[in-house]
């Protein structure tokens, strides 16, 4: 969150009172949901798939928020969901930019952006790599008075 604030200019709001409390719901209950969203633990309590979809979406419904990027984990032993599911969400939300990165083994990052790009749905090999580019997308609409 501080990296967002202060290397890139990006605003990181509160989530609606709505979601946290959905994001909580589905969540274990020692985890304090806020934004930045740690979906991982809702992922290993519900299925990476449902844990990603839902977390994804109920951030992508909010209004306080303009942009998601989701950080993928999938390994051989964590599972390899369906990747569907985001193609789904990026073309069902396409006001917001849907931007995916992992946390993964090398194969199934290769795979998922295999997938997803020819989707329309952008990856990013290094998790910093996202937040870069939502800050030069907000920096180009801030100067055509528009909201990133």
């Amino acid at each position: 969150t501080d990296l967002c604030r202060r290397r890139w200019g990006l605003q990181v709001p509160d989530l609606e009172e709505k979601t946290r409390q959905y994001l909580q719901d589905i969540s274990p209950p020692y985890i304090r949901m806020r934004n930045p969203v740690d979906i991982w633990p809702a992922a290993i309590v519900n299925g990476v798939e449902f844990g990603y979809r839902e977390g994804t979406e109920a951030v992508l419904k909010d209004a306080n928020i303009d942009a998601a990027v989701m950080i993928l984990m999938i390994t051989d032993e964590t599972g390899v969901p369906s990747l569907d599911f985001i193609v789904d969400l990026a073309q069902r939300y396409p006001e917001k930019p849907l931007y995916v990165t992992f946390s993964a083994q090398k194969k199934h990052m290769e795979a998922a952006k295999a997938f997803l790009e020819p989707r329309g749905v952008p990856t990013f090999p290094l998790i910093e790599e996202p937040f870069e580019v939502l800050s030069i997308l907000a920096r180009c609409r801030q100067a055509m008075g528009r909201r990133p």
